[in-house]
């Protein structure tokens, strides 16, 4: 019985030596958002802003949140989307809001419910998108107008490190 927590007890010790010499694992959040096709996709998006309102648009002339989202990934990552916030909606795969990153979309519906509106994540709470009554601007995530509205996110581009 010695031998065996004698044995057990030189493991634990073993492991909690090794363990304490592995190096801390990088975060990978802030590694993709500092990526720099990302940086571009953000800077690009931003290049909209101003840009007014107008359904079914994906111009400078006018864009509605759709468009914008095709338009950005079109132009910046070659990647052919749906014009349809709903069918947005169901590309990509899902990601929890605590591991949003620099483009990643947004979703949004009244009452948390079908998604109506999207926008493109840009880090630190804020995302991009084509408002109705402003056009496209930034707003913040974590407000209570949208926080009250977020029904998901997804992610489309899917990276590796």
């Amino acid at each position: 019985m010695i031998r065996f927590l004698k044995y057990h007890g030189y493991i634990g010790f073993f492991i909690i030596i090794i363990t304490s010499c592995v190096p801390p694992v990088t975060n990978n959040r802030e590694y993709r958002a500092h990526h720099p096709k990302l940086q571009y996709l953000r800077r690009y998006a931003e290049s909209f802003i101003g840009t007014p309102y107008k359904y079914g648009g994906m111009n400078k002339d006018g864009m509605d949140c759709s468009g914008l989202v095709v338009r950005v990934y079109a132009d910046v990552m070659d990647k052919k989307l749906p014009h349809s916030t709903l069918k947005l909606y169901h590309s990509g795969r899902h990601v929890p809001y605590s591991q949003l990153y620099t483009g990643d979309l947004v979703f949004f519906g009244n009452n948390g419910y079908r998604a109506n509106h999207v926008g493109i994540y840009l880090g630190k709470d804020q995302f991009i998108h084509a408002s109705s009554s402003q056009g496209v601007v930034v707003s913040q995530l974590d407000s209570q107008y949208y926080q009250r509205r977020f029904i998901g996110a997804r992610r489309i581009l899917l990276q590796r490190r």
